[in-house]
């Protein structure tokens, strides 16, 4: 079975041009109905990450992942599910996983990046390098461990470099313990 069950689904002729699509006229409606589905409409994507995290403290990271998963879909524009969904996918060894959600938080965070770009107050010394996203080093070091241990240590000792440039102060004792392998 799926992770939804349909309970209905109903083409129904909308009488007002102002309902439905307009073009054609017709309304298209489709009720899911899942046990705590509902709860989406609730809960915000924080409060599911903020599970999420509690499930990641306590070591229940495939249950850490539904609940970042539940995040993602009740706001698939916030970066910080992905990331956290891809360290716990690390963490239960789903390699692939874990460097797609990196992969797709840091095309987020990049996009909020750019949105803000202009709000962004530069420091004192004018330079606007030093303002970079911490989180970045985070992905990178997320993405270079789980490419290390997919066995792809060219492309895992490169990402773990940039976490290391980004900033990240455990990058270099990674990389080291990573060579000797």
């Amino acid at each position: 079975m799926t992770a939804y069950n349909l309970k209905k689904v109903y083409i129904e002729r909308s009488s007002e041009g102002s309902q439905g699509c307009s073009k054609n006229n017709f309304k298209f409606s489709v009720s899911l109905k899942r046990a705590g589905a509902m709860s989406y409409l609730k809960h915000s994507a924080h409060e599911f990450l903020l599970r999420g995290n509690n499930k990641v403290l306590l070591g229940e990271y495939k249950e850490a992942i539904f609940e970042f998963t539940k995040a993602i879909m009740a706001d698939p524009d916030l970066p910080h599910s992905f990331t956290c969904r891809g360290a716990a996918k690390l963490e239960i060894r789903d390699y692939e996983g874990s460097i797609s959600d990196c992969r797709e938080a840091l095309k987020l965070h990049y996009k909020m990046d750019l949105e803000t770009e202009g709000t962004i107050d530069i420091n004192s010394s004018g330079d606007k390098n030093s303002q970079i996203n911490p989180v970045y080093s985070r992905l990178y070091l997320i993405m270079g461990i789980s490419k290390m241990l997919s066995g792809n240590k060219e492309d895992g000792m490169l990402d773990l470099n940039c976490a290391r440039l980004l900033g990240h102060n455990d990058a270099v004792d990674i990389m080291k313990t990573y060579q000797n392998i």
